[in-house]
């Protein structure tokens, strides 16, 4: 039986299971399986099965604690072409969470290949993930971790000990709940999530670098378990990076993602949960 991230309590109510930890410290959740339950909780409020979820912007107002999570939703607005979702996330009332979904509705529309839109399906998609090793990625934390425990990695190096820009296939092991795996798009959210990972450009055993928000756009979603990120990470000398990523799958790219990252010195508290 594979882990899952959050067990269900009730309707719109959530327990973390270790396996959503994150990096930073015990106790604290990934970003990714916040993002990734918040996507779920968004598009359960907008009813019908026709809607392709194009944008997710999340903020992790503070850190999400090892915790019973309450959800709550909003449709902010239900258009005929368009539609928009908000999810705010609490624990113990206060937010920590929040994330705006937007939604357009999937139909049917034949872009010629040879069109300049559809480069994508003509670029070479990245090596497939069975070319490569399975990587072991984050060994160094001494407690269950997300990206570790929950999320198999196929690249060359492991992201956290190589500096630069990295390459990462992704694919996440745990369901999102007890019997109920992790959609197309929740996958999506998890693995970019990780870009500040896998393009990791400063020591992470000297500096902290988590994720006050995620941004992530996507045209079309996954063909399988697997995302492909291909990440780089820059920062200033003010405390304030930026890590962007082009995700893809064995088709080619399926769109990208940006975080806005919080840098800090390992002597320094961290600021934020991701």
């Amino acid at each position: 039986m594979e882990p899952w991230l959050f067990d269900v309590a009730d309707a719109g109510n959530f327990v973390p299971t270790p396996y959503a930890q994150g990096p930073w410290s015990p106790g604290v959740l990934h970003g990714g399986p916040v993002g990734a339950l918040l996507a779920r909780c968004c598009r359960a409020a907008l009813p019908g099965d026709g809607w392709f979820p194009a944008r997710i912007t999340i903020d992790l107002v503070r850190p999400v604690p090892m915790a019973p999570l309450s959800v709550t939703t909003a449709i902010l607005r239900e258009g005929r072409k368009a539609s928009l979702v908000s999810a705010e996330c609490r624990a113990e009332g206060a937010l920590v969470a929040r994330a705006s979904l937007q939604l357009i509705a999937d139909d049917a529309v034949p872009v010629p290949r040879d069109l300049p839109a559809r480069q994508w399906s003509r670029d070479a998609p990245p090596p497939a993930p069975e070319t490569l090793s399975e990587a072991s990625v984050g060994a160094q934390i001494p407690w269950v971790a997300f990206h570790a425990a929950s999320v198999e990695h196929r690249t060359d190096v492991d992201p956290l000990t190589e500096l630069g820009r990295g390459t990462d296939w992704i694919r996440v092991r745990a369901d999102l709940f007890e019997g109920e795996a992790l959609d197309p798009f929740g996958r999506v959210v998890c693995a970019a999530d990780l870009t500040n990972a896998v393009g990791a450009s400063v020591p992470f055993e000297d500096f902290a670098y988590p994720n006050a928000d995620a941004t992530i756009n996507v045209f079309r979603l996954p063909e399988d378990e697997w995302v492909h990120v291909d990440a780089v990470m820059r920062a200033s000398d003010r405390g304030v990076g930026l890590a962007e990523s082009v995700l893809s799958d064995r088709l080619g790219v399926i769109g990208h993602a940006t975080l806005s990252l919080v840098i800090g010195r390992r002597d320094t508290p961290a600021r934020s949960s991701s």
